[in-house]
């Protein structure tokens, strides 16, 4: 049986769209989108695997997610 892998993903809600953009912190060249929650976590498991297959054909470390990280939010000042 292949071996499973967990890759932390984010979701951004696109508020225009109504849907969700998926974006993988350790694979950077994998964005998806999906018109719903369900759909965009299925649309990234299809984008997320080809990349690992190919990392790994070419003998690339695949890199960890760091899968306890936290989103928090930071104000930045801006003069204006």
């Amino acid at each position: 049986m292949p071996q499973a892998r967990n890759c932390a993903v984010i979701l951004e809600p696109d508020h225009e769209e109504r849907g969700h953009t998926v974006i993988v912190p350790t694979l950077p060249a994998v964005v998806t989108e999906g018109d719903t929650l369900e759909e965009a976590l299925a649309n990234a498991q299809g984008a997320i695997r080809p990349c690992l297959e190919y990392l790994a054909e070419q003998g690339i470390d695949i890199p960890e997610s760091n899968i306890g990280a936290r989103l928090e939010h930071v104000g930045v000042p801006i003069a204006s």
